[in-house]
C-alpha cells in the first residue's frame, strides 16, 4: 500500500487534535482538583509536625508550590526542628493525613545546599 501524501497525513493528525485538547483539559482539571485537595489538608500536616515533633518552620516547595503537581506527585516540605531520627515517624503521620500521598520531609539542617536554596527561594512558608 503506498504511503499517503504529507497533506493527507496532516489532515489525519488534525482530526485527532480536538480529542487531545479535551483530554488535556480533563487532565488539567483533575490535577487542579488533586492539588486543591492536598492543599486543604496541609494545615493538619503542619499542626501535627508542630505539636508532635516540635517543628519550628514548614516550607512547601517543588511541584505543589508552583502548581505543577499532578496526581501521584509527592509533597515536598522543608522543615526546621525535625531531628533525623524523627523523619520516618513524621513521614508516616503526614502521609496518613494526606491520605497516602507521598511526602518528602527535608530537615533544613540535613538538606543539600541546592535543595535548601531552591526551597527558600521558591517555597511557600506554611508555618514559622
Amino acid at each position: 500500500m503506498p504511503d499517503q501524501p504529507p497533506c493527507a497525513r496532516l489532515d489525519t493528525l488534525e482530526s485527532y487534535a480536538p480529542a487531545w485538547r479535551r483530554r488535556s483539559e480533563r487532565e488539567a482539571e483533575v490535577a487542579a482538583r488533586w492539588r486543591s485537595s492536598v492543599r486543604e489538608r496541609l494545615p493538619l500536616v503542619v499542626e501535627a509536625l508542630v505539636q508532635e515533633f516540635g517543628v519550628t518552620r514548614v516550607i512547601l516547595f517543588e511541584s505543589l508550590a508552583i502548581d505543577r503537581a499532578v496526581p501521584g506527585s509527592d509533597v515536598d516540605l522543608l522543615v526546621d526542628g525535625l531531628a533525623g531520627e524523627q523523619i520516618i515517624d513524621a513521614t508516616v503521620v503526614t502521609e496518613r493525613i494526606l491520605r497516602d500521598v507521598s511526602v518528602d520531609l527535608v530537615p533544613s539542617a540535613l538538606a543539600h545546599p541546592p535543595v535548601l536554596e531552591r526551597a527558600l527561594e521558591e517555597g511557600i512558608v506554611l508555618y514559622g
